[in-house]
């Protein structure tokens, strides 16, 4: 705990609200946008003013379970307009769907862009949810009897043709943007240390750069790499006080 209290003391807390507080609030904006355009889809035509506060009710909510957060959604549009319950929550299920397959999709770009598929990502893990969109897709396609066909938590899904799925990505897709985009430099700010603001590296337990300070790069010590071990001990002796001879011992 006090590791953890002396990280947050030394956060650079100015500069990490000036950057969060401007993504959070985009953030916010275009999800209402998400949710609005969604329910007055398929359920009934609400106003973007009108929902904004009962999306930011439940973010709150989300604090504590994220699903929690979306079952207040359903609630509040249930009782605000008198939607069947199961309905309004079919629509929360829908934009969970296309969430899961945004992610999945941009991740199968980076994998595609960054050389990682086939390695790090697995390919029939893609093959798989390809696989299912297609079968997803083609089962609401078409009225269906029977249990399944009368589930009002499924309405939605029958509702919605392919260009729903694609539009709500689109829309979605700026703040995923914007959360690659902040997230990256948000940490360094959040997690640097006094030593790091001075320009001087901080101290590692174990690290290198504490004994080797000439072996620094730009500042920062640099990471042993394989192969690199005859390089460091051919420093060290380098830089080692040579020992007297065995005759001259006494001379010490």
């Amino acid at each position: 705990m006090r590791s953890v209290a002396s990280t947050l003391a030394a956060a650079q807390w100015g500069r990490y609200l000036v950057l969060m507080v401007p993504y959070s609030v985009f953030y916010f904006l275009v999800d209402t946008f998400v949710v609005q355009q969604a329910v007055s889809w398929f359920n009934v035509p609400v106003a973007y003013r009108d929902v904004l506060p009962v999306r930011a009710t439940t973010y709150i909510l989300s604090l504590v379970n994220t699903q929690l957060g979306q079952g207040g959604l359903a609630l509040y549009l249930h009782r605000r307009h008198g939607l069947p319950f199961w309905e309004i929550t079919g629509t929360v299920v829908f934009l969970s769907f296309v969430e899961v397959y945004q992610l999945a999709f941009y991740s199968f770009i980076g994998a595609l862009v960054g050389g990682e598929l086939g390695r790090g990502a697995p390919v029939w893990v893609y093959a798989g949810l390809a696989a299912y969109l297609a079968f997803h897709l083609w089962f609401f396609s078409r009225p269906r009897g029977g249990r399944i066909g009368r589930a009002r938590v499924l309405a939605t899904f029958y509702q919605a043709r392919p260009s729903h799925y694609l539009r709500v990505l689109l829309y979605k897709t700026p703040n995923l943007l914007a959360a690659v985009t902040v997230h990256f430099p948000a940490p360094r700010l959040l997690l640097r240390r006094p030593a790091d603001r001075r320009g001087a590296p901080g101290t590692e337990p174990g690290g290198v750069g504490v004994l080797l300070p000439e072996l620094r790069t730009r500042g920062r010590p640099r990471r042993l790499q394989p192969g690199g071990a005859l390089r460091v001990h051919a420093d060290e002796r380098a830089h080692r006080t040579s020992l007297p001879a065995e005759g001259d011992r006494g001379d010490v």
